[in-house]
């Protein structure tokens, strides 16, 4: 296990209030036979949403270009007992995004 705890960079503190930035980092994987990448399923859905809401964000035909980068991703994922998927319990997607966008938006793919 590699423990790579340190303080925050001065650059983040100093645009943040007391207490610093409350952004967070996850570093998540194990090598299984899950999906072809030989990652865990929930992280590799979870990549491969974040990486379709970039190609979206950067898109010429101005399908959404209220969408901003900053985006992240939650899969959950319910096993058998024998660690094998059954079905895809939960998924969580947030992206920024300019302050005037409407939360009704429609579009076609």
């Amino acid at each position: 296990m590699l423990n790579a705890i340190h303080s925050q960079s001065p650059d983040i503190a100093m645009g943040v209030d007391k207490g610093g930035a409350g952004d967070q980092g996850l570093m998540f994987g194990y090598a299984c036979d899950q999906t072809p990448e030989l990652m865990p399923m929930p992280i590799m859905y979870a990549h491969k949403l974040v990486k379709i809401m970039a190609d979206i964000r950067k898109a010429q035909n101005g399908l959404m270009p209220y969408l901003r980068p900053d985006a992240k991703s939650q899969v959950t994922v319910e096993y058998d007992d024998n660690n094998k998927p059954l079905r895809i319990d939960t998924i969580v997607v947030s992206t920024q995004h300019d302050a005037d966008a409407k939360q009704n938006k429609s579009g076609k793919m």
